[in-house]
């Protein structure tokens, strides 16, 4: 997932510096961002995919760790773990790739060849430059009209739905593990000592942070990504909107496409918020690195005074 949502937030970096002139008016800048713009687009789609179905199996395998662990361990082994995320990652890629011939682009030069300009007409359009005929071959546009309903149903509506419904699902298993005892001969009380809990205890406690984070992470997945399934649906039935014709929904295009930008950056402070076994992990880990490069900076301050007294030493004789 990280992976991904950094694969994604690197993808539409170029699109963000395209609006300050600094770039957009770089010809080099122009030039590479105008060949590459739809290769971006497609592979931000993709990655985007591919953490959304990624948050939709982890959340599968919290809600099948929650009814029964000892099933769960037994199932995923490094193999299929493996083999499952080939899949969703070739998956995905597959249900994206209608995004490398989405649209046909035009390039040409101005101010006597110190500007390229470009313009670029989707392949499933009726209107073209100089009011000409598409040329596009019609199984190309079929293929994107496909590419594009599938995409909309198993890249983010279905997808969204189902991690409610398991969002849901793991709320109430979290909520029945949590009020239900370990033994009939035992009480609640007796999980909540402080001197020395139970091991079941410990493992429910352990199971309970672990699922109100995975909750955490799939609720502001859902809030973050949601919004994009309406636009993705008013594009699935055709209808395309643009600053010009629809200058209403080319705004809302942009603020959800923040609000995305903003999910994808989200899970580590979850984590740091929510997770006290990650936030002592992080310290840990931090005051690691910290003390390494203490002893390596005193060793090579103590290097350095060696190789001077040397030096010294040597012009003296």
């Amino acid at each position: 997932m990280a992976f991904a949502d950094v694969s994604f937030l690197l993808s539409i970096l170029p699109h963000s510096l395209a609006n300050y002139s600094t770039f957009a008016l770089n010809y080099t800048f122009r030039f590479v961002y105008f060949h590459a713009k739809h290769e971006l687009i497609a592979l931000a789609n993709w990655s985007s995919t591919v953490a959304i179905w990624l948050v939709l199996i982890v959340c599968v395998d919290r809600l099948l760790g929650i009814r029964s662990p000892l099933h769960s361990h037994k199932e995923w082994t490094a193999r299929k773990t493996c083999l499952l995320l080939l899949g969703i990652v070739v998956g995905t890629g597959l249900l994206t790739s209608f995004h490398h011939v989405s649209h046909q682009c035009y390039y040409w030069s101005l101010c006597n060849g110190t500007q390229v300009h470009s313009k670029c007409f989707s392949v499933v359009g009726d209107t073209w430059r100089k009011n000409e005929t598409n040329p596009t071959p019609q199984w190309v546009r079929n293929y994107v009209r496909t590419g594009t309903t599938l995409h909309a149903l198993f890249g983010i509506i279905f997808p969204t739905i189902a991690l409610i419904a398991l969002n849901v699902a793991l709320v109430r298993e979290l909520k029945k593990r949590y009020n239900q005892p370990l033994l009939p001969s035992e009480e609640p009380f007796l999980c909540r000592s402080i001197y020395k809990p139970n091991d079941d205890c410990v493992q429910r406690r352990q199971e309970r942070r672990v699922t109100v984070t995975v909750c955490a992470i799939v609720c502001c997945f859902i809030l973050t990504q949601g919004p994009s399934s309406l636009l993705l649906l008013w594009n699935m039935f055709g209808n395309g909107f643009s600053k010009v014709t629809n200058p209403t929904l080319y705004d809302m295009s942009r603020a959800v496409n923040f609000l995305t930008a903003i999910g994808k950056s989200t899970n580590f402070f979850l984590f740091c918020f929510i997770s006290a076994s990650f936030r002592r992990r992080l310290t840990q880990l931090l005051v690691k690195k910290r003390r390494q490069s203490t002893v390596l900076s005193h060793f090579r301050e103590f290097s350095s005074r060696r190789r001077k007294s040397s030096t010294r030493k040597s012009t003296k004789s």
